[in-house]
């Protein structure tokens, strides 16, 4: 598992692309932000949404896209005939928890001085802030990887969600501001309840929020269930593997 881990961590800096968006693109985007909102309200608005952005977009680009990679390059057809399917994609999947966790620990403490926001951060709550959005976002995106049938398509599909995802759930502007039918689309949506946990977090004042814990905790669950149980359908008509969810 460990030398799966150090495998898939490295793997993940070779890669230019990913080494810019996950990287690069934060601080440029925090930059431009800055520039004509620091210090003022809207920098204080966007700091919890810029953390849940960043959460999405490491995980529903990286989860689709290299599954899909590894079944474009026989990697998976590979580990089904000679290892462990589940432990190669726990491995996977606690190497991108990392990067998240590295990301948060770099760019909150990055755009609080940049932004120069008013906040009141409640250690605890960005713990559990992160802990909830990944479990919900990172569901969500097995889920999307199930569906994508190349890397072409994974990057598709990505684009689509993470376009319409950050579009609805009032990352760059207040869902109050919405119009009444987008705003309650908007309110479904995993990312809005990941937003407002951020918010509670890193912002003083609101309701303690437990509605928004319960809600990504049942999202993460279901889309988890389903993705894992739709993934070994999918790895069992092509390869005949039976390990992806332990009995």
């Amino acid at each position: 598992m460990l030398a799966l881990i150090k495998y898939f961590f490295k793997a993940s800096f070779r890669d230019k692309t990913f080494l810019f968006f996950d990287w690069i693109f934060p601080v440029a985007l925090i930059t431009a932000i800055a520039i004509f909102t620091r210090g003022k309200s809207y920098s204080t608005f966007f700091l919890p949404s810029l953390m849940a952005f960043l959460l999405l977009q490491n995980l529903i680009y990286a989860i689709p896209y290299r599954i899909a990679q590894f079944r474009e390059n026989s990697v998976l057809h590979i580990i089904a005939e000679e290892g462990n399917i589940t432990l190669f994609t726990m491995a996977f999947l606690i190497t991108r928890v990392i990067l998240v966790a590295l990301q948060g620990a770099l760019f909150l403490p990055i755009g609080i001085l940049i932004l120069k926001p008013a906040i009141e951060i409640k250690p605890e709550w960005v713990f559990f802030a992160f802990v909830f959005s990944l479990f919900a976002i990172g569901g969500f995106s097995m889920l999307i990887a199930v569906f994508a049938k190349n890397a072409n398509s994974a990057y598709g599909l990505a684009q689509l969600f993470y376009i319409s995802l950050s579009a609805l759930s009032g990352i760059f502007y207040p869902l109050e501001s919405y119009p009444k039918i987008l705003r309650v689309i908007g309110e479904i949506l995993p990312l809005s309840s990941s937003r407002s946990l951020m918010e509670y977090a890193l912002l003083s004042g609101g309701e303690v929020p437990l509605k928004e814990c319960i809600y990504l905790f049942v999202f993460g669950i279901v889309t988890l269930f389903i993705g894992a149980i739709l993934f070994k359908r999918v790895l069992n008509s092509r390869y005949k593997v039976v390990d992806v969810i332990p009995n």
